[in-house]
């Protein structure tokens, strides 16, 4: 699973805290350019396949909010 996240909405510290908050999930990696960060997940828990990359950019947003 992919998501791309714009840097112009969200901080570095969300996205970091927010991976370190999923890590049990599943296997996350983060790249990022100029612009954006890339999130891979892979290896991710039956459980939440279904709802985890929402649940993930919910509470990235939160994240986000706190860091300003």
């Amino acid at each position: 699973m992919k998501i791309k996240l714009t840097k112009k909405i969200y901080s570095k510290k969300g996205v970091e805290n927010t991976i370190n908050a999923y890590n049990n999930l599943a296997q996350i990696k983060l790249i990022e350019d100029d612009n954006f960060y890339f999130i891979t997940m892979e290896n991710i828990d039956d459980e939440v396949k279904d709802v985890i990359k929402d649940e993930f950019c919910n509470y990235l947003l939160f994240e986000t909010v706190k860091c300003l």
